[in-house]
């Protein structure tokens, strides 16, 4: 359970509506420039796990990963960082990348989070992420983004893989 200013509100209803789990990105259903840019393969895969109060986010180019050093090395095939559904400040949401990034996260509604990212304390990304009310597809939109188009990308809920 994720507590917020001891209470029971934000997170439990998160995590009731099914944003922890294992999610494989949708291509058909996702922007088109989202494969051209080849940011992720076809096995593409997101996964949230409730930790510590909060949440822990891996993110895979491809699955299953080839590299396991992603959590303590900057690599695009993977990353990992945890964030608190409190508004602060949290490090490397890209992964260790030296760019001094972080990220905070708000819940907005059961199914719905924001995120804004700051890159040496300027926020340069915005991203709403949002779990369909049957739970099974994600869909992160992004908009009013520094140097990137605004879009969207869709993930259907998958088993959690074997790890």
């Amino acid at each position: 359970m994720i507590r917020r200013s001891g209470a029971t509100t934000g997170g439990t209803r998160l995590i009731s509506s099914g944003i922890i789990g294992a999610w494989r990105i949708n291509f058909d259903r996702s922007d088109p420039s989202l494969k051209l840019a080849n940011r992720f393969k076809d096995t593409g895969t997101t996964i949230y796990t409730a930790v510590d109060g909060g949440i822990k986010t891996e993110t895979f180019l491809y699955w299953p990963p080839t590299k396991v050093d992603y959590k303590k090395i900057f690599t695009d095939d993977a990353r990992e960082f945890f964030f608190r559904l409190d508004g602060k400040d949290y490090p490397d949401p890209q992964g260790p990348n030296g760019l001094g990034q972080t990220v905070r996260m708000w819940l907005v509604d059961k199914n719905t989070m924001y995120r804004e990212r700051t890159t040496k304390g300027v926020v340069d990304e915005r991203v709403l992420y949002r779990v369909s009310p049957d739970g099974n597809t994600l869909t992160w939109t992004n908009f009013l983004n520094v140097n990137a188009d605004s879009g969207h990308q869709v993930w259907d809920r998958i088993p959690m893989p074997t790890r």
